[in-house]
C-alpha cells in the first residue's frame, strides 16, 4: 500500500486517541497524561500571551476593523487621483481635439473658396475675348 494511505490512517488513530484521553481527563477534571510536560507547555504559553492579552484592553477588536477602514480608504483615495489625472488628460485630448477639428475646418472652407478663385483665374476671358464680346 502507498506511504499516503498509512499516514492517514496513523494520523486517524492517533487523533482519536487524542480525542479520547482528553475526554477521560475532562470527565476526571484533572490532567492525567504527560502532566509534567503539559504543565511546562502551559507556563510556556502563558509567558509568550500573557503581555499580548493585556494589550487587546488597550487596542479592543476595534483596531483592526480601524486599520481595514483606512486602508481602504487609501486605496479609494489613490483611485480618485488616479481618476482625476485621467480626467485633466482628456480634457486636454479634447481641447486638441477641437483645435485640430477647427484648422481642418478652416482649411476645407479655404480650399473651396481657393478652388473658386482659381477656377475664376484660369476661366477669365482674356483682354481680347473681352473685347470682342462687348462689341457683339
Amino acid at each position: 500500500m502507498p506511504l499516503p494511505f498509512f499516514l492517514f490512517v496513523g494520523s486517524t488513530i492517533a487523533l482519536v486517541i487524542v480525542t479520547m484521553v482528553f475526554r477521560f481527563e475532562d470527565y476526571k477534571g484533572k490532567v492525567v497524561v504527560l502532566t509534567g510536560l503539559r504543565n511546562l507547555f502551559n507556563r510556556l504559553v502563558y509567558k509568550v500571551f500573557s503581555p499580548v492579552s493585556h494589550w487587546h484592553q488597550y487596542l479592543g477588536r476595534g483596531l483592526f476593523r480601524l486599520i481595514i477602514h483606512y486602508t481602504f480608504h487609501g486605496v479609494l483615495r489613490r483611485c480618485l487621483n488616479l481618476l482625476r489625472r485621467l480626467e485633466v488628460a482628456l480634457e486636454r485630448l479634447m481641447r486638441q481635439n477641437r483645435q485640430v477639428v477647427k484648422t481642418i475646418d478652416a482649411d476645407k472652407h479655404q480650399t473651396y473658396l481657393t478652388a473658386i478663385a482659381e477656377h475664376k483665374i484660369e476661366t477669365a476671358l482674356s483682354p481680347r475675348e473681352k473685347q470682342r464680346r462687348l462689341h457683339t
